[in-house]
């Protein structure tokens, strides 16, 4: 497994996280605050973000969920409480 974590540097200390497979290049989200990071994050390593993982529904977990799903079709797992703001 591949690992990639970012501290994003707002006030609340959020992390971003890629999680890729190193065979097939599919990658997870998990809490993603930054999404346009995210994502050229994983093309410039040459991974697809199939997968978006929300620890838990705060608004600064999931707030780039709709923007990752819209730029790759990626499935969201999460509590169903857990809407993007």
């Amino acid at each position: 497994m591949l690992i990639f974590a970012r501290e994003v540097g707002n006030n609340l200390r959020n992390i971003d996280y890629l999680l890729a497979c190193p065979e097939t290049g599919e990658a997870v989200a998990i809490d993603p605050w930054e999404p346009l990071g995210l994502l050229a994050e994983a093309e410039s390593r040459g991974w697809s973000i199939r997968a978006i993982v929300n620890t838990h529904a705060h608004w600064d977990h999931t707030r780039g969920n709709h923007s990752l799903v819209e730029a790759t079709k990626a499935t969201v797992y999460c509590h169903p409480d857990a809407v993007s703001q």
